[in-house]
């Protein structure tokens, strides 16, 4: 057996079924000596681990619509993107909803990871990955060394499909609007995509997620890095793809560290 297949075989091991382990938390590596930053990322690569800028001048004459409602960039903040979506009523899932879930975590984050849209227990809550598959998508921050409460997670989709099927297309574009005024307010340093639906939205492309991979993806006027990978439930359907969505995460880390 070769030395890689060992050390990809000690990495499964140690994720386990459903857990994703990291040996040396990054959560201080701004305070260490750059020599201890490079070899204790080394050492996550390989035993498995990975601000807001000013607005211009120019993207303050931009008024995005808000339903109708043109607001200037300058007076946009998250907390009225989520006021706008509790009060959406542009597609059927407004019927069906029990709580919309704009999204939740830092307005400074330097990530944001966008699922597809809520599960059961996010439209009980309100809150975007608090069911199964937010406990493997914990695990997969925490693999990084990022503290969740420093990123910000939502869904391309604001409201549960009923039956957790696959939002349609017009629910997708009736709902896109938030998730791009989310993104233009937080400025993140990457994105990171979680499944099928929110890459094709972000990216506006109909490739298959697996053509979609390994790729650094740009995302709007600012260039924004974007990762697609699995989303949490495939990870939960088919473990033996962690793996690849660790690749992803890598690649995703390097891009928010640079």
């Amino acid at each position: 057996m070769s030395q890689l297949d060992t050390r990809k075989l000690e990495i499964l091991r140690k994720m386990g079924i459903d857990v994703w382990s990291f040996r040396d938390p990054l959560h201080n590596r701004k305070s260490e000596p750059e020599s201890a930053v490079s070899a204790k990322t080394e050492t996550s690569q390989s035993e498995f681990g990975q601000s807001v800028s000013g607005v211009s001048e120019a993207e303050q004459l931009k008024t995005p619509e808000l339903d109708g409602v043109s607001v200037s960039i300058t007076d946009l903040t998250l907390d009225t993107i989520a006021d706008r979506i509790r009060s959406c009523h542009n597609c059927g899932l407004s019927r069906t909803r029990n709580h919309v879930v704009p999204g939740h975590g830092s307005a400074v984050a330097d990530w944001v990871f966008v699922g597809e849209a809520p599960g059961r227990e996010e439209d009980i809550q309100g809150l975007p990955f608090v069911g199964s598959s937010g406990k493997m998508l914990d695990s997969m921050i925490a693999a990084l060394g990022v503290d969740r409460a420093a990123v910000f997670i939502t869904n391309g989709v604001k409201c549960r499909p009923p039956e957790n099927r696959a939002p349609f297309p017009e629910e997708i574009s009736q709902c896109s609007r938030y998730l791009k005024q989310q993104l233009e307010v937080i400025k993140p340093k990457v994105i990171v995509t979680l499944g099928c639906s929110s890459a094709h939205l972000l990216l506006d492309s109909e490739e298959p997620l697996r053509n979609l991979r390994q790729i650094i993806h740009s995302y709007g006027e600012r260039q924004i890095p974007l990762i697609a990978t699995y989303h949490p439930a495939h990870l939960l359907r088919d473990p033996g793809d962690k793996l690849d969505v660790w690749e992803d995460l890598l690649l995703a880390r390097s891009l928010a560290e640079s």
